[in-house]
């Protein structure tokens, strides 16, 4: 169940023109051209695409419950919010999407991780 909300919040990211070619897209986010994707990278690319602030609704630099909850996953919010407060910021968000993605737990996602994650979301929300 939780893989399935994953997923679903992975396709609404990815549903970007960023991700249109992913290739392309994991390509620019890996800064150190070293073929993974480092969590940094992930966050930074992520950043730049402007996924939060549609989610961040009210554009406190936050997304509350109400705001997370639209888009129904309240539950993944509660795993997510590492200091408790209620609200996913930024790294919450992207690091929780992030970590469930990194299969190996090496702290880092390679071009067949990001492919897996772009499959997913894209096919089998």
């Amino acid at each position: 169940m939780h893989r399935a909300r994953a997923l679903a919040v992975a396709a609404l990211l990815l549903g970007s023109p960023v991700a249109a070619d992913d290739q392309r897209t994991f390509t620019q986010w890996d800064q150190s051209r070293d073929g993974q994707l480092t969590e940094k990278e992930f966050l930074q690319g992520a950043r730049a695409t402007g996924w939060f602030e549609r989610w961040d609704t009210n554009g406190d630099g936050f997304i509350g419950s109400e705001e997370f909850h639209r888009v129904g996953f309240e539950v993944q919010l509660r795993e997510w919010d590492a200091d408790g407060d209620g609200k996913l910021s930024f790294d919450e968000l992207f690091r929780g999407v992030y970590r469930h993605y990194d299969e190996d737990g090496d702290g880092s996602w390679t071009l067949g991780e990001w492919a897996d994650v772009v499959d997913h979301a894209w096919f089998n929300p």
